[in-house]
């Protein structure tokens, strides 16, 4: 995360941003990307947000969920995304009520086609948690992301999944398709 706030890149092309792999046990790392989101990347239209960036599971509700909520939400608001996609993995005891709560705040923010879906992987017996899954916009790329995650089960999407929901000419991912990734590179002195 330091080396994505210390950047002074300024990559205007870039409108899909996906948000996994922060690790959590760094202190407000969610926070502090999201925070200097738009210094690097002003055109962003699409975001998909992976609540494991901010913590493993949700397990309850406190100022740090609702702050990174809220600058979610106004940063899809300030910058007129198209596109806002959350994925929480839910705790098993209470999961119930913080989903009521979650989606009580956001519909409070009244984005255009906003939805929450539970969804269950199929590797994982019936009484696992489940994930749930917010979007909200207008982008055609909606439909497709809910394929990946809600239809076909996949709750950690990698790049052959995005650039299926990025590019409409693509009408199936394989599984055996490999493709290289630039992203930030995390280094851990021990």
């Amino acid at each position: 995360v330091e080396t994505f706030e210390n950047t002074k890149l300024l990559n205007s092309a870039v409108e899909f941003i996906v948000a996994q792999g922060l690790n959590p046990g760094i202190k407000n790392s969610g926070m502090r990307f999201l925070r200097h989101l738009k210094n690097v990347f002003p055109a962003v239209k699409h975001i998909f947000w992976d609540w494991s960036t901010m913590m493993p599971t949700l397990t309850c509700i406190d100022a740090e969920v609702m702050a990174c909520l809220n600058e979610l939400l106004n940063l899809y608001k300030e910058m007129e995304m198209n596109l806002l996609a959350i994925l929480f993995f839910m705790s098993s005891e209470g999961s119930e009520e913080l989903v009521e709560v979650i989606w009580k705040h956001l519909k409070t923010f009244h984005l255009p086609n906003a939805k929450m879906r539970k969804v269950m992987r199929d590797d994982k017996p019936y009484y696992c948690p489940p994930y749930m899954f917010f979007t909200a916009g207008t982008s055609e790329k909606i439909s497709r992301l809910e394929k990946v995650v809600c239809t076909d089960r996949i709750v950690e999407p990698d790049l052959r999944h995005f650039l299926y929901v990025q590019n409409r000419s693509i009408n199936i991912y394989k599984n055996d398709n490999i493709y290289e990734f630039m992203g930030f590179d995390y280094e851990h002195d021990d």
